[in-house]
């Protein structure tokens, strides 16, 4: 969706009516030239994730994921801990702050804006493939769901213009009244970036789950796996030049990745 290799995506007819009540101007619902604006707004705020992510911050979320994870090598969900995990990251760096969806005590309101973003996607979905049909499913709580998601991000979205303002004010910047107002008129944007992000996390669960389907088939390069790892960083917390060093972790993802895209191929023929 990002890639600038694509003049226009130009299948709007398809997604508008499946995306339009969650993001009316985002990147699914557009085409032409405003889809082309959409998107580059869309890559400069992930341009340099480097500067963008702390990798502490992304640390905690992994040791959150991995108090879900039974110690005695049990069965347990992990489509359900990846896409969790996911999603409190992708929160935590969009929207100022996590969903703490892998938490034990997460708050009412984040549990809602949750089980929103879920009837919202399983609806997307079916939709997809229902076509024409989908206009004789009834629609109450698809609205109601999109209606709260996006108030939640809106809220979301005010607190960090408010913080942002408040902390110019005490600059005595004269421009503050201006770029106040600005932000303000952006939160719409903000909302539909936002949510088109949030929309497409199961992109990055999936393949967290894929890879941890394929491990547990071969101890062998659970092992190997493990071994490159602390050969190139060791047991201190890693940097993200370390990070870009491994390679053999770079294969092993490309390779669940494969497994993941092969096992859909095969259903869908």
């Amino acid at each position: 969706m990002l890639s600038t290799a694509f003049a226009d995506f130009d299948s709007s007819p398809l997604r508008k009516p499946l995306f339009e009540p969650i993001t009316p101007h985002g990147i699914f619902t557009l085409d032409g030239a405003d889809w082309k604006t959409s998107r580059e707004q869309l890559r400069n705020r992930l341009s340099n994730l480097r500067k963008a992510i702390d990798l502490g911050v992304c640390e905690q979320h992994f040791q959150a994921f991995l108090r879900h994870v039974p110690p005695n090598g049990q069965v347990f969900d992990v489509q359900r801990c990846t896409s969790a995990l996911s999603l409190d990251m992708q929160t935590r760096f969009f929207l100022g702050e996590s969903v703490d969806a892998l938490s034990f005590t997460q708050s009412q309101d984040k549990k809602q804006f949750v089980d929103d973003l879920d009837v919202v996607k399983e609806r997307i979905v079916r939709d997809g493939f229902r076509g024409p049909l989908r206009h004789l499913a009834p629609k109450r709580a698809f609205y109601q769901s999109c209606w709260r998601a996006r108030n939640y991000v809106m809220a979301c979205a005010r607190r960090e213009v408010e913080g942002r303002s408040s902390t110019i004010e005490k600059t005595k910047d004269a421009r503050v009244g201006a770029e106040f107002n600005n932000n303000f008129e952006e939160l719409s944007q903000f909302a539909d970036q936002a949510m088109s992000i949030l929309l497409a996390n199961d992109s990055m669960s999936t393949t967290l789950s894929g890879l941890f389907y394929c491990l547990s088939q071969d101890e062998r390069i659970v092992q190997q796996l493990r071994a490159s790892i602390i050969d190139a960083i060791g047991l201190t917390p890693p940097t993200c030049d370390q990070l870009g060093m491994l390679h053999y972790v770079r294969w092993v993802l490309h390779e669940g990745a494969e497994h993941l895209i092969n096992r859909l191929a095969s259903i869908m023929h």
